[in-house]
């Protein structure tokens, strides 16, 4: 699962990004699992509510659409193993 679909590289190619930071975001402020918070350390929680208190509604939008792409990926791979 990725948080950036579009990381741009040095020499501008485009990559996949994983975020730990705005996944923890997404998973506490935006998705709000119940005792989510429970799943990681205290450090990095307060990281993750600063970064959901400057992120934009646009921001939270494609990190939103971006973890739904990513989810109906592994579900189509893992339903081609079948």
């Amino acid at each position: 699962m990725h948080t950036d679909l579009e990381y741009l590289l040095p020499d501008r190619v485009k990559a996949l990004c994983f975020y730990l930071i705005e996944f923890t975001a997404f998973d506490i402020y935006i998705l709000q699992r119940l005792a989510a918070e429970a799943d990681y350390i205290e450090e990095g929680i307060e990281q993750t509510k600063q970064c959901f208190i400057v992120m934009s509604e646009a921001g939270k939008m494609r990190l939103t659409r971006n973890i739904i792409v990513g989810l109906s990926r592994m579900v189509s791979t893992a339903e081609d193993m079948q």
